[in-house]
């Protein structure tokens, strides 16, 4: 009799911890609001989209103040997060602006029935986000270009920055430039050295982009004329490899430009 107990006091703790991981999982999406049919709907972005949980046979739009700033937004991961049985969504905002500016990330979590909260931090941002999976926890990466890692756990309704970690490796250079050189008096700079291999001296000139706070970059070659990188980096060098009878560049860390008979593209 007392084993029968036990069995049956077992079996109804496992339905009650257990019975999310089997019900129904919110779905989330996002759409787009067509001004061109109804303007100016409350909680309602104009111009870009909005973010809907579907869930129970309804659907609801998830609103904040911050998800008001960012009207591009993209379901890029969805996971259960925290263990409870409910899967998380990772949603991606952009600004839309051209060139402007990096992802901001939130979190999406349904606590009960018609409950859902956002979360984000002041560090929940960067160029790509990964959901690892270690000792049956999960962890969110943030790769900031490729000069920091941000680890972040979603646990308890709490979104907690667990640390960062700044890269200390970079492709070696020949000869380079950097940002910070530039940043106090924004004067540009020209380095020489023979880029084209025909032993007449070339340079590599930069001047500082105070909008972002990088270097924007050409190389003056006495067989190729003006080459334009098109990129902005916080630091930019010479290559011992070549392509095209130009130099190899690097962009950042590990970012390579090689010249394509026209201008320098990124490769990796």
């Amino acid at each position: 009799m007392h084993k029968q107990f036990l069995q049956m006091l077992l079996c109804l703790t496992g339905l009650a911890f257990g019975q999310n991981a089997f019900a129904q999982q919110p779905e989330y999406i996002v759409l787009e609001h067509d001004i061109n049919q109804v303007e100016d709907l409350p909680q309602r972005i104009r111009i870009g989209n909005d973010l809907f949980v579907q869930d129970g046979g309804e659907q609801y739009l998830v609103q904040t103040d911050g998800l008001l700033d960012w009207p591009i937004k993209e379901v890029i991961a969805v996971d259960d997060l925290d263990g409870d049985g409910w899967n998380d969504a990772i949603i991606a905002s952009h600004s839309g602006g051209a060139s402007c500016c990096g992802t901001k990330y939130w979190l999406v979590s349904k606590r009960e029935d018609q409950f859902f909260t956002v979360h984000t931090h002041e560090d929940f941002y960067g160029d790509s986000l990964e959901v690892i999976t270690r000792g049956g926890e999960r962890s969110l990466s943030v790769t900031v270009s490729d000069r920091s890692l941000r680890l972040f756990r979603f646990e308890d309704g709490v979104l907690q920055h667990l640390s960062t970690s700044q890269n200390a490796g970079l492709r070696p250079a020949l000869l380079e430039v950097n940002a910070f050189e530039l940043e106090q008096d924004r004067k540009p700079v020209s380095r020489s050295m023979d880029l084209d291999d025909d032993k007449a001296l070339d340079s590599l000139d930069c001047s500082y982009w105070e909008r972002w706070g990088t270097l924007m970059c050409e190389v003056q070659s006495s067989v190729h004329g003006s080459v334009k990188t098109g990129l902005g980096c916080d630091r930019i060098g010479v290559l011992t490899s070549s392509t095209n009878g130009l130099n190899d560049l690097v962009c950042n860390r590990f970012t390579v430009l090689r010249f394509d008979g026209d201008e320098y593209n990124q490769i990796n």
